[in-house]
């Protein structure tokens, strides 16, 4: 059992209880902050802690290797999941939300008592990835098991971080599917843990088969995060392009209504002026009249209407002649507002209708009563296009163009122009009885100034991020699995090159005891052979009575290689193996063998042994002796040297030996040259003993050679 991975899967099924039990103590008690942490926040219903219980036991479960328990919860849990969003789908309601508790119904609720449907995906998931994990370990080689656990928890926690950061960022699209009720930030915390509780729950030995294959799945995660993330800043962008679009709209209609009744009050002044008497003759009134239609562009004309409905006088007369003495009974529209203004006393105010000067604009009535007696009306045409005209510049410059038109049966709203592919916004417009729609038409320049950049660098910044970090994961993941490879081979290397010391140290033992053996042999046997021969020819030579001097010669000369073949026996056996070393010990070894590489070689030593007797394990002094003999014969062979300083000591925890030379020194190469076999051979010996060996060497200055044996060692 992988116990890390196993106590995080753990943990995370624990908390995701935990979690349940909570929010289900809070529906009992109808805690509100325990079911909706903030008002603006999503709620977790009832079932989805009812889920997060089912999959947190069913967590737990699979790692105690309850299997059948653990896929009978998570099954539970990808049916609630998968019923919630067939509710969505189909539009019905099956009745599960209000199963278990009658829902209070709470804000940001698109049907009280039912989960989101992202948290529906997210539950129908978790319950497949533990419920195919369980039936896994039941049928062998069903499928892949730990593929699909990874996969599926990734998708999860993505899901779930998407979430997290569309609280972090203001995002309702991002915990929110449109206007449906969006995935509480509880719910999506718990989703997140619960994902990792599911990726760890994988066996150890999948780890190093999906070594490289976690990238590919964290690259999916990951893309997924940064998409959905996308998608989540470009829609709230689109509706806060949508609210300025509107706001804008709301802006105008603000001003359009003013106008308009400013316009109004400009003729109410001309009725009140009348009605008080203050024109003396029809010149006073055009006058008037005239300086308010040039002051104001959208008033095509001002008319006096008689009591027969009959236009009397016009201002200005240019241009609107053929509205003079137009009687204005025989318009059905027309005399409909004259009618309703002469009964109520008010100014009344027509729809949009199509003006006889051209062109599409309103008419205003205004009742005329002087002292009672019923005059006429005062009559204002305005041309709707007009009445913005003043902000109709600085609208174009700011990328909006403004049409009118009375047609009633359009709705109202955002629309998409298929030719000019321009956003519009449809809008009616009313006041004091007139209703006609207004279209405003937003170029791209409008929007070049308001839009909001973040969601245009974020999105392809956090694909970019994501293939990034994903190469990076890989490549790490790529080096340690071929560090570990290397670790593997040189642990392997490691115990291949224990193992040949090991059968080193065997062979220069069986080498050792072959060398005992045939020095004993050729001492004893060949030895004693010789001498009795020799004996027998002394004996044989004092018995002969011939004399002749041919005989004396050719005994003597036998006798001369009897004693030759003695010293052979005698140096082949001391070479192969001491006899001093064996029955007088290491440090008369030591002596004898610098005394034998003086009278040899005509090398002066000086020999330091500290304390005199010094007693070593067998082994470890016929290694310790062949050492110093390789030594000698390389000062021999290569040194050219003339003294040789020798020194052994035994301190508390070592052996120290340490032979320096006055020769030519080794040139660093060599040192570094692992194929030199008497050094080669220097070391291995030193190792069989964990022992260390130094050797310091100046080109003319000599060499130094410093050899340290632990006394930890003795019984290995």
């Amino acid at each position: 059992m992988d116990q890390p991975n196993t106590r995080l899967s753990i943990a995370s099924g624990c908390f995701c209880i935990l979690l349940g039990l909570i929010v289900v103590y809070g529906w009992n008690r109808q805690s509100l902050p325990v079911i909706q942490i903030h008002s603006s926040f999503a709620p977790m219903q009832y079932v989805t802690a009812l889920g997060f219980l089912f999959c947190g036991i069913s967590l737990v479960l699979s790692n105690f290797k309850k299997h059948f328990l653990a896929c009978i919860l998570g099954l539970l849990a990808s049916l609630i999941g998968a019923v919630t969003l067939a509710q969505y789908i189909c539009d019905v309601n099956t009745g599960l939300d209000e199963l278990f508790i009658d829902p209070q119904v709470l804000a940001n609720v698109s049907y009280p008592g039912r989960m989101a449907p992202n948290t529906a995906l997210c539950f129908i998931l978790s319950g497949l990835a533990l419920s195919l994990r369980c039936l896994a370990q039941k049928i062998k080689n069903l499928l892949n098991q730990d593929r699909n656990l990874e996969t599926l928890g990734f998708i999860v926690t993505g899901l779930a971080l998407v979430s997290l950061l569309g609280y972090l960022f203001n995002l309702e699209s991002a915990y929110g599917w449109g206007s449906l009720t969006g995935m509480a930030i509880h719910t999506a915390i718990g989703f997140l843990i619960l994902g990792v509780g599911i990726i760890k729950v994988r066996g150890p030995k999948s780890y190093q088969s999906l070594a490289l294959q976690f990238p590919v799945f964290l690259a999916i995660g990951l893309l997924m995060i940064a998409i959905i993330f996308w998608k989540s800043l470009l829609d709230e962008e689109e509706k806060n392009m949508r609210n300025l679009m509107q706001q804008e709209v709301e802006h105008i209609k603000s001003i359009l209504n003013h106008s308009i009744s400013q316009d109004i009050l400009a003729l109410e002044r001309l009725k009140l002026r009348w009605e008080g008497r203050l024109y003396s003759e029809k010149n006073h009134w055009l006058q008037d009249a005239g300086s308010y239609a040039r002051d104001k562009k959208e008033l095509l004309a001002v008319e006096w209407v008689d009591e027969n409905y009959i236009v009397r006088w016009v201002e200005p007369l240019v241009g609107n002649e053929s509205v003079e003495n137009l009687d204005l009974s025989l318009e059905e529209n027309r005399k409909q507002i004259l009618d309703l203004a002469k009964a109520s006393g008010e100014t009344q105010l027509t729809d949009i209708i199509e003006l006889v000067q051209g062109g599409l604009g309103f008419i205003s009535a205004s009742p005329l009563f002087v002292d009672g007696k019923f005059e006429g009306f005062i009559l204002g045409v305005f041309e709707i296009d007009e009445i913005l005209a003043p902000y109709t510049a600085s609208q174009m410059e700011r990328g909006l163009t403004i049409q009118y038109f009375n047609l009633k049966s359009r709705p109202e709203g955002f629309n998409l122009n298929k030719l000019t592919k321009q956003q519009q916004y449809q809008a009616g417009v009313g006041y004091r009885g007139i209703n006609f729609r207004m279209l405003v038409t937003f170029e791209d320049k409008f929007f070049s100034k308001e839009e909001f950049r973040f969601p245009h660098v974020i999105g392809p910044l956090g694909i970019l991020l994501s293939i990034f970090f994903t190469l990076l994961v890989y490549f790490n993941r790529k080096l340690k699995f071929h560090s570990r490879n290397l670790e593997q081979l040189a642990y392997e290397r490691n115990e291949l090159n224990v193992e040949l010391r090991k059968l080193y140290n065997r062979l220069e033992k069986i080498r050792e005891e072959e060398r005992i053996h045939i020095a004993r042999e050729i001492h004893d046997e060949l030895g004693q052979t010789l001498t009795a021969i020799k004996l027998d020819l002394t004996w044989l030579e004092k018995r002969i009575t011939i004399q002749g001097i041919p005989i004396r010669d050719k005994l003597g000369a036998i006798y001369m290689h009897i004693q030759n073949a003695l010293d052979t026996v005698r140096r082949v056996s001391t070479h192969l193996r001491p006899q001093v070393l064996d029955v007088m010990g290491f440090c008369e070894a030591l002596q004898w063998q610098a005394e034998t590489f003086r009278v040899n070689t005509n090398i002066q030593y000086t020999l330091t042994i500290e304390p005199e007797k010094i007693s070593l394990p067998p082994e470890m002094s016929t290694d310790l002796f062949r050492i110093f003999q390789e030594t000698l014969t390389n000062i021999t062979r290569h040194a050219h040297a003339s003294n040789v300083m020798i020194s052994f000591v035994e301190d508390e925890d070592t052996y120290k030996l340490d032979v320096k030379d006055d020769g030519i020194g080794i040139d660093p190469a060599i040192l570094e040259n692992t194929s030199s076999l008497g050094l080669l051979g220097i070391r291995e010996r030193a190792l069989i003993w964990s022992g260390q060996v130094d050797i310091q060497s100046t080109e003319g200055g000599g060499t130094w050679l410093k050899i340290e044996f632990p006394k930890v060692n003795y019984d290995q």
